[in-house]
């Protein structure tokens, strides 16, 4: 007669944990991923606006002098250009914040990964534990039953 390991279900729900605990790190590494990838596509952004507003002032000056409209109308797109770059700033900004947080996460899912492989580990160290006194008692038990039926036998 086998009895059931008293601790069954602890060994089965730190398992499942574990396996949580792995998919959840799974998840985060995948959004420190994207975050790289959209704080590259933020600095790309600034850098090549600032290529276009290099290439636009070149052919500004090799046209030379302009009148007072043309001055204006240069100042008034530079002013645009220069708020079109503070947002690619802002939106760079705040990417590197989501990338940071995105780290912070995958930080905290490893240190979970970390706890819930150790509290499996734990159930786990138990249960080989309780199995090797359980083959002790059953070792025991046989031969004192053993024992028991050599000395039932009557002697010659």
């Amino acid at each position: 007669m086998k009895s059931a390991y008293p601790l069954e279900a602890a060994r089965e729900l730190r398992g499942q944990e574990l396996d949580e605990a792995a998919r959840a790190l799974g998840d985060a590494s995948r959004r420190v991923d994207a975050a790289r990838r959209n704080v590259a596509s933020a600095v790309a952004a600034i850098e090549a606006h600032d290529v276009a507003r290099a290439a636009q002032r070149a052919a500004e000056n090799a046209r030379g002098a302009r009148s007072a409209d043309d001055l204006l109308r240069g100042l008034a797109y530079e002013e645009r250009l220069d708020r079109e770059r503070q947002e690619l700033v802002t939106k760079s900004a705040e990417a590197e914040e989501a990338l940071a947080a995105a780290r912070t996460n995958e930080e905290s899912a490893r240190s979970a990964l970390a706890d819930a492989r150790a509290a499996k580990e734990a159930v786990e160290r138990h249960y080989e534990a309780w199995l090797a006194e359980r083959r002790r008692v059953a070792e025991k038990k046989a031969e004192d039953e053993a024992e028991d039926v050599a000395l039932s036998r009557p002697a010659k």
